[in-house]
């Protein structure tokens, strides 16, 4: 058996959709199309969302369930300690109140996703993330009326995770920069959870740096993101290290990178075996949301 989904990942400067199909040996990606936009950040407007449709349509996408990205402004991330499940503890309540408590959101404002982290001691910490309902249902309303069926929402974070989960390596830590022109999005996984999340201050590809100082600021961040892994895990986990995006296709950066990491340097790749497009890795992994509505 297998399903054709299809994920559009949001940008602040394009709109870009990939198709994959989803059998038992893994995925494969189908169609990919990047669409520039003109409204610049913001939500999706209903021209964007049939300019879009209409995209689509053209590039031999077929009618698939779509998975998008929350909007940034709609996420808010927080650690929090829980009781352990075998104590009995009503866990998604006292989860919702704790997250209310540190963001200061409504309840009922909001849906939660919060899965464990690696934590030395018997207290167990979770990563939660809210996503606020009202600017989602904007996103979705604008794509619904131009005929895409909205079945999922995703962090992009976790979204990229997907993908560095299919990197080929035994490294126990896995660091993932997305790296675009609007900026960078650096995701910490050990093994396949997601650890961390980061995105740095005045670090982009838009040509007011070089290549290679933008390699060298990255690789300061890599280092970072991989040093928290291994105190969090209490060990000197080996680390695997992937540039996604339109980052990943600049000889210069990547230079810098293989000479600072070497072998760890690690490009993922789909169930055939090939490897995959930094430019549509984020797509790709909102359309490998493990659960659809």
């Amino acid at each position: 058996m297998s399903s054709v989904r299809t994920g559009i990942d949001i940008s602040p400067d394009a709109i870009t959709a990939a198709q994959v199909r989803l059998n038992r040996s893994g995925w494969t990606l189908l169609h990919g199309v990047r669409m520039a936009r003109r409204s610049g950040d913001g939500a999706v407007t209903p021209a964007e969302a049939v300019e879009l449709e209409s995209l689509l349509f053209r590039h031999g996408f077929k009618s698939a369930p779509c998975v998008i990205n929350a909007p940034a402004e709609a996420l808010k991330t927080t650690t929090m300690e829980l009781p352990p499940a075998t104590s009995g503890a009503p866990i998604d309540q006292l989860a919702n109140a704790e997250f209310v408590q540190r963001t200061k959101l409504e309840p009922g404002t909001f849906e939660l996703s919060y899965w464990g982290l690696p934590t030395p001691g018997p207290a167990v910490q979770v990563m939660a993330v809210g996503c606020e309902i009202a600017p989602t249902d904007e996103v979705i309303g604008a794509l619904e009326s131009a005929g895409l069926r909205v079945a999922g929402v995703d962090d992009p974070s976790r979204a990229l995770g997907r993908v560095l989960a299919a990197a080929p390596t035994a490294a126990t830590v896995r660091v993932g920069a997305r790296l675009e022109s609007w900026g960078v999005r650096i995701v910490v996984l050990h093994h396949s959870t997601l650890l961390y999340a980061r995105t740095p201050a005045g670090l982009r590809l838009d040509g007011s740096q070089g290549d290679a100082e933008v390699g060298r600021r990255l690789a300061t961040e890599i280092d970072a993101c991989i040093a928290f892994a291994r105190h969090r895990s209490r060990s000197h986990a080996p680390a695997a290290i992937s540039v996604l995006g339109a980052g990943g296709e600049q000889a210069g950066i990547m230079d810098v990178l293989a000479s600072r990491y070497q072998n760890a340097v690690a490009q993922p790749i789909d169930g055939n075996g090939q490897a995959v497009g930094g430019r549509f890795a984020a797509a790709i992994g909102l359309a490998l949301l493990e659960d659809l509505a």
